[in-house]
C-alpha cells in the first residue's frame, strides 16, 4: 500500500517519459526529471471542478464516522439504565406483594 500511495503522489504533478502508470520506487526515482514537473496544480485537489462537492462530502462522511460510535454508546447507556430501572421496579413490586 505504501508503494501504491508513493506512486500515486509522484504522478500527481509529474509525468514520466514512459506511459506506465504503475512503477516501483526505484524506477520512479531513476526516471525522475524536474523538467517534466507540471506548472499547474495537481488535479487531485481540484477534482475536475467538483472539488468543493467532493471535499465537503468527505468531511460529512468523516463526521458521521466520528459521531456515530458516540451516539451508539450513548444509546447503549440509556438502554442499560432503563433496564436497570425496570428490574428495580419489578423487585419493588415483588417485595410489596410479599
Amino acid at each position: 500500500l505504501a508503494d501504491a500511495v508513493f506512486n500515486y503522489l509522484c504522478l500527481l504533478g509529474w509525468t514520466p517519459k514512459s506511459a506506465d502508470e504503475k512503477l516501483d520506487r526505484a524506477t520512479l526515482i531513476s526516471l525522475f526529471d524536474p523538467i517534466h514537473i507540471h506548472s499547474s496544480n495537481a488535479a487531485f485537489f481540484a477534482m475536475g471542478g467538483y472539488g468543493l462537492y467532493v471535499w465537503s462530502s468527505f468531511g460529512v462522511c468523516a463526521l458521521v464516522f466520528i459521531f456515530e460510535p458516540m451516539q451508539i454508546r450513548k444509546r447503549h447507556k440509556l438502554i442499560v439504565m432503563r433496564l436497570k430501572r425496570e428490574i428495580r421496579a419489578e423487585k419493588f413490586d415483588k417485595e410489596e406483594l410479599n
